[in-house]
């Protein structure tokens, strides 16, 4: 019988394995803990992830590029931004024509302190996170994992009929 030659040996799997397993793990830490952050808010963790999304952009993208972003419907996007407008979160300026998928949103003053607030927890997490790290070993760090999604890039069926 021939044996299938495989890329690594059982000691390296198990090594790549831990690694991954350290990743996943790392990430559901830190998305549980920025996580916790959203429930002292009176947003729903979906409404803060859009605020901090369209708060990044200085014309603030359309619903349509909104739900492309987060692989949701324009529908749930416009439920989004009528519960952050009603909570005083947003403006949202109709466009001439009265066309709602064109509509000019403002963040509010009570949006920017949230973010603001937002901003500076995740900065303290994220320094926690790396406390101890060099510049180096960061730079390291994410020269690896970029190394590592780049090789999922070629099994990643989405990526590929995209392109």
């Amino acid at each position: 019988m021939h044996q299938k030659s495989h890329c690594c040996s059982a000691s390296a799997e198990s090594r790549n394995r831990r690694a991954i397993h350290l990743l996943i793990q790392t990430n559901h830490m830190h998305r549980r803990i920025i996580e916790e952050r959203t429930q002292n808010t009176e947003l729903h963790l979906s409404q803060h992830r859009m605020l901090m999304h369209i708060s990044k952009f200085e014309n603030i993208p359309s619903q349509k590029d909104l739900a492309t972003h987060f692989g949701i419907s324009s529908a749930a996007v416009a439920t989004s931004l009528k519960k952050l407008e009603a909570d005083g979160y947003i403006e949202r300026e109709r466009a001439k024509g009265g066309d709602t998928r064109q509509n000019n949103i403002r963040i509010t003053e009570k949006g920017l302190d949230e973010i603001h607030a937002s901003r500076e927890y995740f900065d303290f997490v994220d320094n926690t996170m790396f406390s101890g790290f060099t510049d180096e070993e960061i730079s390291t760090l994410i020269d690896l994992i970029e190394k590592a999604n780049k090789n999922l890039q070629i099994l990643d069926t989405r990526n590929q009929t995209q392109q």
